[in-house]
């Protein structure tokens, strides 16, 4: 098996890494890669109903939707990211536990004691430290998860703590659990890359087969090529979000006011407005302007309206 310690911490790279690996090469990989501050959601969750989007964009926290299925996972400087890519041979190539035994190996080798959950988290004394997911490509396989070792699980909070009007889709939403750092649960506190070390030593040591690996230029091109082309674009990360209805409803001066948007591909298909139950006009015609935009506030930021559209529609 091939190892490669990623140097870059740009969050869509590395998830092309990953992708670029998966469909071009008949080799096994292991990969630990940091990121800077992102959210990163599985590939069939609703964007908009997974992250507290305004706190995010304030924070200039990224977010990226990932090839796996699963919840949504937060990523710093703090939490360190691993991925097996393999060719498998089995008929049923969904195989948590194979790949994550070597992961918990390493962490039982530093005195921890791992429990894996019921979704595949791995869990110390009932704290989530680690989120699992997989995903299939012909005979390929790629497993990734996250390793909060000294993450900042406020910021964490805050980015995927919700607000907001009400989803209605058939989206897979994330089920929340309580998180902590494994560094709080070692004797002593090492930097993140002196953690990234020794978990890559104890895979470079668990089969003698397994050789550090670097990627070449061209590989480098094709990568960044992915990124441009897909994970860093809208249409990928908010747009690839099943359809949905979006509701929201506000106590104002001249009684109830209620909103609902049919939003498929991230764009704006339909959209009501009434208030006491009843539309107007005016409603009509700021209900006309929104259809064709994106349901993101850049875009909605461009309509002049009486009311404030970001409160509404987010």
């Amino acid at each position: 098996m091939f190892c490669i310690r990623s140097p870059y911490t740009d969050v869509y790279y590395n998830l092309a890494l990953e992708e670029y690996l998966l469909r071009n090469f008949n080799d096994d990989f292991f990969i630990l890669y940091i990121d800077n501050p992102a959210v990163v959601i599985g590939k069939h969750q609703n964007a908009l109903a997974e992250v507290n989007l305004k706190y995010i964009t304030q924070k200039d926290i990224k977010l990226a939707r990932r090839l796996s299925g699963g919840g949504t996972v937060y990523h710093d400087s703090g939490n360190l990211n691993f991925s097996f890519i393999s060719t498998s041979k089995d008929d049923k190539p969904v195989n948590f536990r194979k790949y994550q035994k070597p992961v918990v190996d390493a962490l039982s080798a530093m005195g921890l004691t791992i429990e894996v959950g019921k979704r595949n988290d791995l869990f110390i004394e009932n704290f989530k430290v680690s989120g699992n997911a997989e995903h299939i490509f012909k005979n390929r396989v790629l497993h990734h998860g996250t390793l909060l070792y000294n993450s900042d699980l406020e910021t964490l909070s805050n980015a995927l703590g919700v607000t907001g009007g009400k989803y209605l889709d058939k989206a897979v939403q994330s089920k929340r659990s309580k998180v902590a750092n494994i560094s709080s649960f070692l004797n002593s506190i090492s930097p993140v890359e002196s953690f990234r070390s020794e978990i890559m030593k104890s895979l470079l040591n668990y089969d003698s087969s397994n050789i550090m690996y670097e990627l070449y230029n061209d590989d480098k091109l094709e990568i960044e090529k992915l990124v441009v082309s897909k994970f860093a674009t809208w249409d990928w990360n908010f747009g690839y979000s099943p359809k949905y209805i979006f509701n929201n409803k506000f106590e104002t001066t001249e009684g109830k006011l209620e909103v609902k948007l049919h939003v498929e591909k991230g764009n704006i298909k339909g959209a009501e407005f009434l208030l006491n139950g009843k539309s107007t006009n005016e409603f009509n015609l700021l209900s006309d302007s929104l259809i064709g935009l994106k349901h993101y506030p850049e875009e909605i930021k461009r309509l002049k309206s009486n009311f404030d559209l970001l409160s509404l529609l987010f």
